[in-house]
Order: C-alpha cells, then sequence, then structure tokens
C-alpha cells in the first residue's frame, strides 16, 4: 500500500514537470547553441587582435567592388532568415505550451510567419541572382580593360560618384571614357547566333524578345556627370566619352555614336578617334583625382592603421 502511494506521488511529481521540461528543453538547446558560437567568435577575435594589417594605405576598388558589397547584405540578410526560422519552432512550441490560446491562433500565427519568411528568402535569391550576373558581367569586363595597362592607359573600376558608381573609367592618350557594364542574360530559344545578338539602332537595344534604352541613357548622362566633375577638380575642361558594355554579346551597330564592348577587344578604345586628345601630365593630374574616389576601401583582415587614402 505505501509502495503504491509512493509510486503515485512520483508519477503526479513527472505529471507536474513535463509541461515544464516541454518549454525549458528548448529554451536550453537555443541558449546553448548561441552560447557556444558567441564562445567561438568571441575567442577568434581575442586571437585576431594580437597583429595588425602589413599594408600602409586603402586598397581600390576592383570590378564589381559595389554589388559585391550588396550581394553581401543579401547574404546577412538570408542567413538571419534561415536562423529565424531554425529558432521559430523551439520558440513557437514553448510559447503554445505556456499559453492558454486556442491552437488555431498558434496554427494561423505560425503559418503566417512561415509565409513571410520564405517570400523573404525568395526575394533575396532573386534579387541575389540578379545582382551576381552584374557582379560576373563586370568582373568580366573590367579584367578585359585592364589589358590597356599595357597600351599606357589609366583603368579604374566601381567609381564612387554622387548617389551612383561608374563601372569603369579610362584615362589614356586619346581621352577620358566612362563605361557602364550591364549584364543580360541571354535566351535558350534555340535559334543560335540571333540569341545572342542585340542591335542598337541609335537610340535602343534591341535584344532577343525585349527593347532596353535605360543603359544608353545612363551611359551618356553618366559620362557628364563626370565630365563636369573633372572638368572642376581639375581644372580645365574635361571631356568624358560615354561607353557601353555588353558582356557576352554579339552587338550590331546601325549607328556609331555610342562605343559598344561585349567584353573582348579591349584594344577597340585604342583605335577610337576624339577631339580631345592628353598630354601625359594631363593624364596624371586626371587619374590623381579619380585614384582619390577610388581608393577608399579598408583591408579588414586585420587592424589597420595606414593612411586614409
Amino acid at each position: 500500500m505505501l509502495n503504491s502511494a509512493r509510486y503515485e506521488n512520483i508519477s503526479q511529481r513527472n505529471a507536474a514537470m513535463k509541461p515544464f521540461l516541454f518549454v525549458l528543453f528548448p529554451v536550453v538547446i537555443s541558449f546553448s547553441i548561441v552560447g557556444l558560437l558567441w564562445s567561438i567568435t568571441a575567442l577568434f577575435f581575442a586571437r585576431r587582435k594580437r597583429y595588425r594589417s602589413p599594408l600602409v594605405r586603402h586598397l581600390l576598388r576592383g570590378p564589381g567592388y559595389s554589388l559585391s558589397k550588396q550581394i553581401d547584405v543579401i547574404n546577412e540578410n538570408v542567413d538571419s532568415w534561415l536562423v529565424t526560422l531554425f529558432v521559430f519552432p523551439f520558440v513557437f512550441l514553448s510559447s503554445y505550451a505556456l499559453s492558454g490560446a486556442p491552437g488555431w491562433l498558434f496554427v494561423a500565427f505560425g503559418t503566417g510567419f512561415v509565409v513571410l519568411s520564405l517570400a523573404k528568402l525568395v526575394s533575396s535569391f532573386r534579387k541575389r541572382f540578379s545582382l551576381r550576373l552584374g557582379l560576373e558581367c563586370e568582373m568580366a569586363q573590367g579584367q578585359e580593360l585592364n589589358q590597356l595597362m599595357q597600351y599606357g592607359y589609366r583603368v579604374y573600376h566601381d567609381f564612387p560618384a554622387d548617389g551612383f558608381n561608374i563601372d569603369h573609367i579610362l584615362i589614356g592618350p586619346n581621352g577620358v571614357f566612362g563605361v557602364e557594364s550591364k549584364g543580360r542574360p541571354k535566351p535558350k530559344r534555340g535559334q543560335g547566333g540571333e540569341d545572342a545578338k542585340v542591335v542598337y539602332d541609335g537610340e535602343k537595344l534591341c535584344f532577343p524578345g525585349w527593347t532596353e534604352t535605360k543603359p544608353i541613357e545612363q551611359a551618356k548622362r553618366q559620362a557628364i556627370w563626370l565630365s563636369h566633375w573633372l572638368t572642376e577638380v581639375v581644372g580645365e575642361k574635361i571631356v568624358v566619352y560615354p561607353v557601353l558594355a555588353l558582356p557576352g554579346w554579339f552587338v550590331e551597330r546601325k549607328r556609331r555614336d555610342l562605343p559598344i564592348l561585349n567584353g573582348k577587344d579591349s584594344g577597340f578604345i585604342t583605335r577610337l578617334q576624339t577631339d580631345y586628345a592628353l598630354s601625359e601630365q594631363l593624364v596624371k593630374r586626371i587619374s590623381y583625382q579619380v585614384e582619390q574616389r577610388c581608393r577608399d576601401v579598408e583591408p579588414n583582415a586585420y587592424e589597420f592603421r595606414g593612411k586614409n587614402k
């Protein structure tokens, strides 16, 4: 009889503790994971503080630098949403166990939250694909334009202007060129070369299946801005010629008013005839001003104690 009563008391205590354990377990797991991650991060940064960067000045921007930073932000957002989705079931179950709210209310809330999270993830993935294409095309075009250095050109990438950036700037004996790169995917329609050809008629770009005018307008608008800025900082009139780049596309130009590159034959720039030839001294003065803006990437592997520029 005594053993039966003791067994009944133990059973009652266990039954009373089950809801508590049901709530406590996910909380302990969540905090354990966070604590472990925090400890590893703290240890890493503590060891990192023992050294400093060997570099003494900021780095120049590479092709697509701004796009790569945008992609980094999206990756961080994606990671945050994934972590939230991982932790959410634990928090959800704990809240449900402690609350006296109807079950359907929790189901509705949980379903809505999961749908919202998945929508955010899909949107981020789509934007990241678009930015990645732009980044890859800017890198391809930038690497090709770097070949112009062997002809005496100064080549800069991702020039930060007022609220926008100019993808590439070329400074050489035959003038200053502002290059706007655009990444556009090719359709797979099974029409061979026609799927890879874009026609420029002087007003618009005719891709297979769609047309665009904004890249043309953007290239010309940025060249005008850069011309005004350089004229002001250099102290004499500087003309900037707009150039459009469509890496990977076969470009048919029906008008020759706008140079269009396709990611190959960067030497095409050296053959352009312009009305504003630059002396070697003027090339250096222009390059100095452009480099001051492009050299703004701070090394961050270790503590940096170099100059601002």
